[in-house]
């Protein structure tokens, strides 16, 4: 066992510098990591974009409109089970049509197929 000792500390005390290759390979590598020149931001006025700032991009944004649109889709034609909860919680229910029956033939072509 103390032979075993004694050549561990052999081993710690002596250590082969590393080959030159192993170091070109090494600071390679690290130069690669390192970041690029910072690129300087343009700075957008205050415009149409301001909203897209404060939300945080694109995808924030995509997000909350695809979010409004879907709530006034239900909002507008809003499925059965959504119309009895609603009915049930407020206790009435209100009926809003956009296009009354009589005005309906306006739209019909009597051309068409």
């Amino acid at each position: 066992m103390d032979d075993l000792d004694t050549l561990f500390a052999t081993a710690r005390t002596q250590f082969p510098p590393p080959g030159d290759d192993l170091v070109a390979r090494v600071l390679a590598d690290a130069a690669a990591q390192q970041p690029g020149p910072a690129i300087p931001r343009r700075h957008r006025s205050r415009g149409a974009g301001w909203l897209q700032d404060l939300l945080g991009g694109w995808p924030a944004l995509t997000g909350v409109i695809a979010a409004g649109l879907a709530g006034l889709w239900i909002g507008a034609a809003p499925p059965a089970g959504v119309e009895g909860l609603a009915a049930e919680l407020v206790g009435t229910t209100q009926t809003v049509t956009f296009l009354p029956e009589t005005d309906v033939t306006l739209f019909e072509d009597p051309t068409d197929g």
